[in-house]
């Protein structure tokens, strides 16, 4: 499959933070009340995660498990022991990982999500072009992390994603099959732990 097609995947994983887009602006204008973090609030999501992502990417590639143990907030259900996540499941742990990567990623906001993509070196020109055009939305009002975390939050664990991608030849292959299937949820995030991407991949019959 060629760059082209790669490419419409991306734009239909856009078109799914579009729709949420569209949902919190809907939300808005019915004068729903988006919540503000305080700073005690703001201090605990950038310290929620201390580890730095290339240590995280360099860990996870050799199958070393540097993330914390889950919380009784975070703990699946007893369904069944090989049931995955639910999709709901995932984006909350999305959600709770993306603040300490992204500040990991722009050095706790010393730099642009953008000057972190042109600063790394790539392997692959289209994981750097999708990961550009991500960081790019990201730059341009950092307010959205706290105004609507949940599309915030997707889309830098889309840029962890390519990034990762990029990073590990493995999880490229496994993300390509991923949307060769359909699945462009598929997110990187967790990096590891009970439910890291190996695993995810494994029972979704990605590797």
């Amino acid at each position: 499959m060629g760059c082209g097609s790669w490419d419409a995947a991306a734009r239909r994983r856009w078109a799914k933070v579009a729709r949420i887009g569209y949902a919190i602006r809907q939300a808005r204008r019915n004068r729903a009340r988006v919540p503000h973090l305080d700073d005690r609030q703001l201090q605990s999501a950038d310290t929620s995660d201390s580890l730095p992502v290339e240590s995280k990417f360099q860990a996870d590639a050799v199958g070393v498990d540097t993330a914390p143990a889950a919380s009784k907030t975070s703990a699946l259900p007893c369904v069944g022991r090989s049931l995955p996540p639910s999709r709901k499941q995932l984006e909350e742990w999305e959600r709770r990982a993306a603040p300490a990567l992204f500040d990991e990623l722009t050095e706790d906001g010393n730099r642009s999500a953008v000057t972190a993509v042109r600063l790394r070196e790539w392997r692959l020109e289209e994981r750097q072009r999708q990961a550009w055009r991500v960081a790019r939305t990201l730059d341009v009002d950092p307010t959205i992390r706290y105004r609507c975390p949940a599309w915030w939050s997707i889309m830098v664990c889309d840029l962890i994603t390519y990034t990762f991608a990029d990073f590990l030849p493995e999880f490229d292959v496994v993300l390509r099959r991923a949307w060769l299937a359909g699945d462009f949820d598929f997110s990187a995030v967790p990096l590891c732990g009970r439910w890291g991407w190996r695993r995810r991949a494994r029972l979704a019959g990605y590797r």
